[in-house]
């Protein structure tokens, strides 16, 4: 089910690892037999960048990864320490050590393995997420859209073993040089029927996940950006109409090449994500367990449905007496993604006070006058999607 995320990824415009699978021989004897297969993987770095980055591929890449700490040798008992975007000073500084086993450099830059200046800055834009100026703070940092479609994909394959999903490791995040933090998924073997996940599970409540992260879900505009990606998801690669094709071309794939299926699927809803211990036997095959996905998330969204309005007076013309702005409210669907005035070519600020609601300030015409004004959507591809006069 990994291939499939990332055949996923790359239908959401995510980056993805270029996965295929091998028999092993090792002194040539083969070491996969029955069931079982190996996967020849692709693992960000200095060629993974060049990739996806080609004109930015100088950065800071990091893997994100619990620091595990242990009792004994080899390791039978320890603890681990989770990796945090909560800054932590020491003597007024950035604690790097503190972050060095959690935020492991790759693809390093000569003189620069004791640089962590580009994670200084992302902590201290994540500090307050009450602060006037986080939302602005954030988007000129992070490329939010991204990561939260990251976030959003893994929860959609309900795999609890990876950041932004539940236990906080298996990622890789990069600040190019010229541009703004991007997430990688990685190592997502727990995805999909083989999560073990109940595929009725919601998209935005019962994760274990980074407080910040957290904060950056539940902020309207941000979470609209999460709410994009499931919708796209939904309307995608989620739709079994496009992934049953891929899911039939993986399984003849292996079958033909001598690897026996299995005879049934164990799924489990798991305790480490906050559901009850519920066992079906013979119940999901890869293929139900993502039509029940879909049709969970289906409903899901229908819960946050909007179509493109103002609401000022229900839409209504209306007088304004002494006034030079006006505040305009209004509603709109999951897929705009920019709000333009006038025929404008920049977006308008537009304040998002719920996942639906906006609204944006209006300067009228004077001396007094009739005004007329056309408030378009545009998705994130900056293509027009509807238009409201008022």
């Amino acid at each position: 089910m990994e291939q499939i995320f990332h055949w996923m990824a790359a239908q959401l415009d995510l980056s993805f690892l270029y996965r295929r699978y091998v028999h092993l021989y090792v002194n040539g004897v083969r070491r996969d037999q029955g069931s079982a297969v190996y996967s020849d993987t692709q693992e960000p770095g200095s060629d993974y960048l060049k990739q996806w980055y080609p004109a930015d591929k100088n950065g800071d890449l990091y893997k994100i990864e619990l620091w595990w700490q242990s009792y004994v040798f080899p390791l039978t008992t320890g603890v681990s320490v989770n990796p945090t975007l909560t800054l932590q000073l020491r003597s007024g500084a950035l604690d790097i050590p503190r972050y060095r086993w959690n935020w492991l450099k790759r693809s390093v830059q000569a003189g620069l393995a004791s640089d962590y200046t580009s994670i200084s800055n992302l902590l201290m834009t994540l500090t307050n997420a009450n602060a006037p100026s986080y939302l602005t703070n954030v988007q000129s940092q992070v490329d939010v859209e991204q990561w939260m479609r990251v976030v959003a994909l893994r929860r959609i394959a309900c795999e609890w073993d990876g950041y932004g999903a539940g236990n906080l490791h298996n990622a890789y995040a990069f600040k190019p040089a010229t541009n703004r933090w991007r997430l990688h998924a990685t190592d997502v073997d727990t995805a999909f029927v083989v999560s073990g996940v109940s595929p009725n599970k919601p998209m935005t409540t019962d994760w274990s996940v980074e407080p910040k992260i957290a904060d950056m879900i539940n902020t309207p505009a941000f979470r609209r950006d999460f709410y994009r990606a499931v919708q796209d998801a939904v309307n995608g690669p989620m739709r079994p109409a496009t992934h049953l094709p891929s899911l039939t071309a993986n399984y003849a794939a292996l079958t033909d090449n001598g690897i026996a299926p299995s005879n049934s699927f164990l799924i489990v809803t798991n305790n480490m994500v906050g559901t009850n211990t519920v066992f079906y036997s013979n119940y999901f095959t890869p293929a139900s367990w993502l039509s029940n996905r879909w049709n969970s998330l289906t409903n899901e969204l229908a819960k946050v449905t909007q179509t493109f309005a103002i609401t000022n007076h229900a839409g209504a013309n209306y007088a304004v007496t002494n006034a030079t702005n006006i505040t305009l409210s209004g509603k709109a669907p999951m897929e705009v993604a920019f709000i333009r005035v006038n025929g404008s070519a920049t977006n308008a600020n537009v304040t998002w006070t719920s996942v639906t609601n906006w609204s944006l300030g209006v300067t009228l015409a004077f001396p007094p006058s009739t005004n007329t004004t056309t408030v378009q959507g545009y998705d994130r591809l900056n293509q027009l999607l509807a238009t409201n006069l008022y």
